[in-house]
């Protein structure tokens, strides 16, 4: 009896174990994402507490980034090409495929394109997307039978960034050439931070409470990207016949900015059939307002009003 008691317990504290680990892995900390250097870190490095814990907290984001990334003896410098070589022989084709989507390809005809062999890719993204490194993604409210819009992107921020810039640098990086590579990365990483900051905010979305609702006119149910022949939402929030038109934007905006942004908002969604209470929001890096005045179906966050918004999540 004692040992069947034993074995229950064991069995008990190891479920709970491998269920708490896989939620370690599947996100980080929603402390990590704010303030600034750490909502960075986040979009470098993912949640992964593995490569979290690669990252020195006293040394700055570029300082790790030389340190722990763009070094050839670290063990994050080939990270992307080990996790491919445990899964396939010959991983060219899938290194090639990764870095056209962490550079903004998504759509599975500009990824082909970009290739050399122009062959038919179909069974390599099917493979990437068994050992979950990529996800095929739709418009919100679209069939996911049926629906031929699919987009693709991969699913871990880390090799994100590792495909975007370890991977089509390591020759430079190898030939002692390093500060060149970080220059090019911070040259391009305001468009990086963009693409980030969109994943970031909708997984916010998804997850806040009805208390901590804040600046919303309402808690979305339902979030997600939509686009259709040439008109595209950064994010898109439903309740009942409630709609959220939302433009991400990680950028400084002024009073002429808003303005423009909430009138473009207003054209997009003029050019579809969605039917109900339309409500447009816009969510920034900062913002800087002093005197546009907001209708009742505008609203406007930024991060440092958002680190309040979220103080319930």
């Amino acid at each position: 009896a004692h040992v069947t008691l034993f074995f229950y317990n064991f069995f008990i504290i190891f479920s709970f174990s491998v269920f708490f680990f896989f939620l370690m892995i599947r996100r980080p900390p929603r402390s990590t994402l704010f303030p600034y250097t750490t909502l960075f870190r986040s979009a470098v490095i993912g949640g992964i507490p593995y490569y979290l814990n690669q990252f020195d907290s006293k040394r700055s984001l570029w300082e790790n980034i030389s340190e722990e990334i763009l070094n050839p003896y670290s063990m994050l410098f080939s990270e992307g090409e080990f996790l491919l070589k445990q899964e396939f022989n010959q991983i060219s084709t899938y290194t090639s495929i990764l870095q056209q989507i962490a550079s903004g390809r998504t759509e599975i005809n500009e990824i082909r394109n970009q290739l050399s062999n122009h062959g038919d890719i179909s069974s390599y993204m099917k493979n990437l997307r068994e050992i979950d490194l990529i996800e095929r993604r739709i418009p919100l409210f679209d069939n996911l039978i049926k629906s031929r819009k699919g987009r693709y992107y991969l699913k871990d921020n880390y090799l994100n960034f590792w495909f975007r810039y370890v991977f089509p640098n390591q020759g430079d990086i190898l030939s002692s050439t390093k500060s060149e590579v970080i220059d090019k990365i911070k040259d391009d990483f305001s468009n990086y931070m963009g693409r980030m900051f969109e994943s970031i905010i909708e997984e916010l979305l998804e997850s806040i409470p009805l208390t901590a609702r804040g600046n919303l006119p309402f808690k979305p149910l339902e979030v997600g990207r939509w686009w259709h022949k040439g008109i595209e939402f950064d994010l898109i929030g439903k309740n009942g016949d409630k709609f959220l038109f939302i433009e991400i934007k990680w950028q400084v905006l002024t009073d002429i900015d808003v303005a423009r942004i909430y009138s473009n908002l207003k054209k997009k969604v003029e050019k579809t059939n969605f039917n109900g209470d339309m409500y447009y929001l816009i969510i920034a890096r900062k913002a800087i307002i002093s005197e546009y005045k907001f209708n009742r179906n505008q609203f406007l966050i930024d991060l440092p009003s958002m680190r309040q918004w979220f103080t319930e999540v």
